[in-house]
């Protein structure tokens, strides 16, 4: 079988402890023929020491830079699989990511492939499909059947909008980005993967979003932003916008509106500036440093478009003759593996009894000999969560209220015993559909199974 051979790229950046639950994440991927390849920019954590272990597993290089474009363009350059994935060093993929990304490859005339990406809670969704114009401006949508753009498909409007996949869900053709001459180096951090994206519906090329290649993005801190995602800094986000309408969008649409779409943006920036400085998240000597970098930015995107050899991409030679492929090496082959969920109302960190201190043992311990497990347990909080935790797909609900009685149970079961045995079924349904179940395993005390049949 000619299985097409992936290698995914992780560009950090002092982001240690969500690199590493990254990189033992991807050992349950279902796909077997991939590689994974680790750009650490110049981190000051213990990023080194952290990925020192993982040499001879992965391939390993460095950016002495903190410019993402950078960052990729060494990563493609060391990668030797057909299609090149890029995730984030704070993304979990779900086990399928890879299956469902590849097989839109079987079309020749797909050059990139995206999916669906939840968010911090690991149940809403941050992105869905995504369309971006010319001037770089994405507009969101959350179904298929209702992509319409001011009454019309995106087709219609040819490459003045196009699918937008997100920089930590994306696949690449790896003879395509060559060809393309990989990153846009001028973008240091935002809409780089935009770009790239443009210049390939430009070429004719098909992109495609999958809804069921999915990948939870945790946000975790960074140079830009902090935990709670207020800006740090606002100069490369601008410098990008404004360097992307210059170029792509004055050619098509000349100069009024650039101007004006850039005007709208600035605006866009500002108001958000404003209201951090009314929610007292920047005080106002910070939110001066801000509007400033708005200012610097803008300028600086408008010179380097006009002054700079744009894009500025590398040459072929730049990507020839990477290292050979090392394939990843997966904890159990998939034929191997069984997927269970365990329903528990008690589970780590703080079970109250014996039940809740033997299901995480037992689910930590089968995870670690490679099975894909799942855990559902009461949320502490009053808001449902998905992570992933030492291995397992960790599924903290909160408990609804089913008067109904949907499922079949014993007349006499207490309304509360049964309202906690449904919700859990009901999200045992929904881990079926994501992940596929083989069994349910859940304890006899408050019969928390009853419904699981």
């Amino acid at each position: 079988m000619n299985m097409k051979t992936v290698s995914i790229i992780i560009n950090t950046y002092n982001r240690c402890e969500c690199l590493e639950r990254a990189l033992s994440s991807l050992r349950y991927l279902r796909y077997p023929q991939f590689e994974v390849v680790c750009v650490n920019g110049p981190s000051e954590d213990d990023t080194s020491a952290m990925l020192a272990d993982w040499a001879g597993r992965i391939k390993l290089s460095s950016c002495a830079e903190t410019n993402l474009s950078v960052s990729r363009n060494i990563g493609i350059r060391m990668a030797a699989g057909d299609i090149v994935c890029f995730m984030d060093d704070d993304a979990i993929p779900e086990p399928s990511w890879l299956d469902s990304l590849v097989a839109e490859y079987d079309n020749p005339k797909v050059a990139a492939v995206g999916g669906f990406i939840r968010d911090h809670t690991g149940v809403n969704w941050q992105a869905r499909y995504v369309f971006c114009d010319r001037f770089g401006r994405a507009i969101f949508f959350d179904n298929v059947d209702d992509i319409k753009i001011r009454g019309k498909k995106p087709e219609e409007y040819g490459t003045d909008y196009y699918v937008a996949l997100t920089g930590t869900n994306s696949s690449f053709r790896r003879d395509v980005l060559v060809e393309l001459g990989g990153f846009d180096e001028t973008f240091a951090y935002f809409l780089d993967e935009t770009d790239v994206l443009l210049r390939i519906a430009d070429r004719g090329y098909t992109i495609v979003c999958v809804g069921h290649a999915e990948v939870h993005h945790k946000f975790a801190p960074s140079h830009l932003r902090n935990t709670d995602r207020i800006p740090k800094s606002l100069y490369y986000p601008i410098r990008s916008r404004a360097y992307f309408a210059w170029r792509h969008g004055l050619p098509r649409y000349g100069l009024g509106a650039t101007l004006h779409a850039l005007k709208m943006q600035v605006m866009e920036s500002t108001s958000s500036v404003a209201w951090h400085a009314a929610q007292n998240h920047i005080d106002q000597e910070f939110r001066s440093v801000l509007m400033e970098e708005i200012r610097c930015g803008e300028s600086d995107g408008f010179e380097l478009a006009f002054n700079v050899v744009a894009p500025f991409t590398r040459p072929p030679t730049f990507f020839a003759n990477p290292e050979p492929f090392m394939p990843f090496a997966l904890l159990l082959p998939i034929e191997k593996r069984y997927k269970l969920c365990f329903i528990s109302q008690d589970y780590t960190p703080n079970p109250n009894g014996g039940i809740g201190v033997w299901v995480s043992a037992l689910a930590r311990g089968l995870a670690g000999l490679g099975h894909e497990i799942s855990v559902v347990t009461r949320a502490s909080e009053k808001f449902p969560t998905v992570d992933y935790e030492d291995g397992v797909w960790v599924h903290r609900i909160v408990q609804k209220h089913f008067p109904e009685r949907p499922y079949a149970v014993p007349e006499d079961l207490p309304q509360l015993v049964y309202d906690w045995a449904a919700s859990a079924h009901t999200e045992t349904l929904r881990i079926k559909m994501i992940r596929g179940l083989d069994v349910v395993s859940a304890p006899i005390w408050d019969v928390e199974g009853i419904v699981a049949h």
